[in-house]
């Protein structure tokens, strides 16, 4: 009987809530920089990718040029590629055109350090959260070697979107893309088990990257949702919380977190209610846990998925959970998605 219960309490309709761009904009199309940690959630629903404003880069790049009273310096042949990311493509002569671009800073020298650090303080998008991958290039103005353009987005892409080459004036050289690497394998539960009979919903108890530990002695309990109108993005999210108040749910890496001792990290997740309303009102204890401390506690209260991220420090084999239960009996508890573990 207990995924009639749950069917029930998922078919709960969606509340929309306002949809939260990033804080600000600048010239050029570059978001203002967040600091850590971020507390205030940012709302997906409804919004679409923005798709790469590649006029603007070109624009920016023949005003320098024409404004410059020194040369540029010619793109190094080999850079070193920075430590979070690996290369996805490059050197070729097209700019990225996908979507889920973030706007775009304008450097003096081609510095893939610096673009990799401009990425990682990207405030997040509404849409699709932290940066996760940059295009840098070089733009030749009239033969003359220019400016650099760092673009960024929240989706990594590859050499197939590099298709801007750019105008007869501007040209692209030395484009090269970079996907920052996450340490959590399938942030997306997209590798789980699928659920058997179609069944919208079903139980898992975990697979090769994620572990679900509980308090409860039922194995019917609620852990893992395949919705297609549900995740926040592909077909799969993971519930936390069981149908009484007395059992606490939580999902785990199966394996602890290969971090550098002393480095910076971010952590960075959607979340959401599911269940319904009583009359006492909404609420859940969902914290996220670094080595056995509380380092998030967000208190939503509504069904849409919000963005959250906050930056740890990390001592070696570093073990992450996502908790919950259900408080004073209410019939609610949290989804996470499209989780990340990037270095900050």
């Amino acid at each position: 009987m207990w995924y009639w219960t749950l069917l029930a309490l998922f078919c709960h309709s969606v509340q929309a809530v306002a949809v939260h761009q990033s804080d600000s904009v600048v010239e050029g199309g570059a978001l203002s920089v967040d600091g850590f940690p971020r507390m205030r959630p940012i709302s997906s629903k409804g919004s679409k990718a923005p798709i790469t404003d590649f006029a603007s880069m070109e624009a920016a790049a023949v005003q320098a040029s024409s404004a410059s009273t020194k040369a540029f310096v010619q793109a190094a042949s080999d850079p070193v590629t920075p430590q979070g990311y690996s290369l996805v493509f490059g050197p070729t002569n097209g700019a990225t055109g996908a979507p889920s671009f973030m706007g775009f800073i304008a450097i003096s020298a081609y510095d893939v350090l610096t673009c990799s650090q401009l990425c990682n303080a990207r405030g997040a998008d509404a849409v699709g959260g932290a940066c996760k991958f940059f295009n840098i290039w070089q733009a030749v103005v009239n033969g003359t070697v220019g400016q650099t353009t760092c673009a960024m987005y929240f989706t990594p892409t590859d050499a197939s979107t590099a298709t801007n080459f750019g105008t007869p004036q501007t040209t692209v050289s030395q484009s090269r893309g970079y996907a920052r690497v996450s340490l959590l394998p399938d942030g997306g539960f997209e590798a789980l088990p699928p659920c058997a009979r179609g069944l919208p919903f079903c139980s898992a108890n975990g697979d090769a990257t994620w572990t679900l530990v509980t308090t409860s002695s039922s194995s019917d309990t609620s852990s893992q949702l395949l919705r297609l109108d549900g995740a926040h993005s592909g077909t799969v999210f993971a519930t936390i919380g069981f149908l009484d108040s007395t059992n606490t749910g939580i999902w785990t890496p199966a394996n602890p977190i290969n971090t550098v001792p002393g480095l910076h990290y971010v952590i960075t997740l959607y979340h959401r209610l599911t269940g319904s309303l009583t009359s006492s009102g909404l609420s859940t204890n969902f914290a996220v846990i670094w080595n056995g401390v509380v380092v998030l506690s967000p208190r939503p209260t509504d069904f849409d998925w919000h963005y959250y991220q906050v930056q740890v420090v990390a001592v070696g084999n570093d073990v992450l959970r996502f908790q919950d239960d259900f408080s004073n009996s209410q019939i609610a508890t949290s989804a996470i998605d499209d989780i990340f573990v990037f270095q900050a």
